[in-house]
Formats: structure tokens, sequence, C-alpha cells
């Protein structure tokens, strides 16, 4: 400290707003790494969970939507003009359905929800065929027929197989994007206490020390505070 006490202004002065840049500058830097770690976070959410979520929502509406569509096909043995735009109608949510699965194929799975997939799928190779035989039963007029085959083995395949492998899923889903805020909110949540806590520091220890001993530790006074006598000017004859 008395080496200090004896620099010259300039040099406490360079000392003191010196180590005033350098910690801002170490604030900064940490602050940039914990933004850093935020928006990793969220940017997994949104790449991740949030597609899969999204590709899981169309999977769902489109495979309701077809089921409707099935019912309202079978109206048309009682109206066969209806049939050309119940056949259009229930093709393209069966296509939107296998659209939705692709979907779910190519975003970015863990084992978990690929699990979840193939047990769906299976389910879902397994409805086809029934499909296509409830179409054909409505084509060729067969209402009884085509009644028993609904409310018999495709309402048990989709209680017991399709169902519970979609509800699972939605399920998965639920669990995985609370997690994901928890974990971003936990992230965010460490960097201000990071910041905080290194704008406190800066606060306390970057006060320049120079500007605090300049009243009594320049040239005209001692370490210990004690005013020197200075030399009397020699004033003009």
């Amino acid at each position: 400290m008395q080496a200090f006490y004896n620099l010259r202004t300039g040099a406490k002065f360079a000392i003191g707003f010196g180590t005033c840049v350098l910690i801002l500058l170490i604030t900064g830097a940490v602050a940039l790494q914990q933004m850093g770690k935020v928006a990793q976070k969220a940017r997994d959410l949104a790449e991740r969970q949030l597609i899969t979520a999204i590709a899981f929502g169309e999977l769902d509406a489109n495979l309701q939507r077809m089921r409707t569509r099935e019912r309202r096909h079978m109206q048309t043995v009682y109206n066969r003009a209806d049939l050309p735009a119940a056949e259009q109608a229930v093709e393209k949510d069966r296509r939107s359905v296998e659209e939705s699965i692709q979907k779910l194929e190519a975003s970015q799975l863990d084992a978990e929800a690929r699990q979840l997939l193939d047990q769906f799928k299976a389910a879902w190779q397994e409805y086809l065929p029934l499909h296509q035989r409830l179409l054909q039963l409505n084509r060729e007029g067969k209402a009884a027929e085509a009644t028993r085959l609904m409310d018999g083995e495709m309402r048990t395949l989709v209680r017991t197989r399709m169902d519970p492998a979609v509800d699972r899923f939605r399920q998965y889903v639920q669990q995985h994007a609370q997690e994901a805020q928890v974990v971003v909110a936990a992230t965010y949540r460490k960097a201000q206490v990071g910041t905080v806590t290194l704008l406190v520091l800066a606060a306390t220890f970057s006060t320049p020390a120079g500007l605090v001993y300049l009243p009594l530790h320049h040239e005209g006074y001692p370490a210990d505070g004690t005013e020197v006598a200075k030399p009397a000017r020699a004033r003009p004859a």
C-alpha cells in the first residue's frame, strides 16, 4: 500500500480506471457467456421440443379428422352422389396422417420418443387394411357390414393400440416441454445471479483507489496524512 501512496497522481488514475475497465470487461464477458447458455437452451427448445410438439399436434388432429371422414364416408351408402367428394376427403386426411408421421420421424427424437412413435406406426399399419376394407364396403353399399367393422375390429384396435400410443406420446411431449421450460428458467436465473454478482463486485472494487487517497496522498502529503511544511516562496524584490 505504501508503494501505491508514493505513486504519482497520473499513475493512481491509470490504476484505478484500468481496474474499473478490466472488471467491466470481465462482467460483460460473463454476461455474454450466460446469455449464450440461455440462447442455447431456447434454441434446443425450439429446434427439438417445439418441432416435435407441433408435428405430434398435427398428427393427432389429422388422425381425428380422418376418423370423422370415415363416418361421413359411411353415409354415402344412402347418398351415392356424395361418394366422390367423400373419397377425396378421406384420402386427403390419410395422406396428411402419413405426412405427419414422416415429420415426426425427421425431427430430433430421443430413444423414448422414437420407441413411442414406432408403437404408433405398428398400430397404424394394422389400421390401414381395416380402413381400406371399410371404404370398399361403403362403395359396395354394404352398410351393415361396414357398421360392424367400424364398431368391432376398428374400434377395438383404436382403443387398445392407437389411442394408448397417442396418449403416451402426448404425455411425453407435455413432460419434456415442462422440463425444457424449467431448464431454461433455471439457466436464466443463474445468468441473472452471475451478472448481478459481478456488477456488485465491480461497483465495490472498481472505485479508483487513487481517487480515494488523492486528497491526502498527493505530492504535498506523506503516507501518514500529516502535512509537510512547504518551503516558503521567495518574494520578488
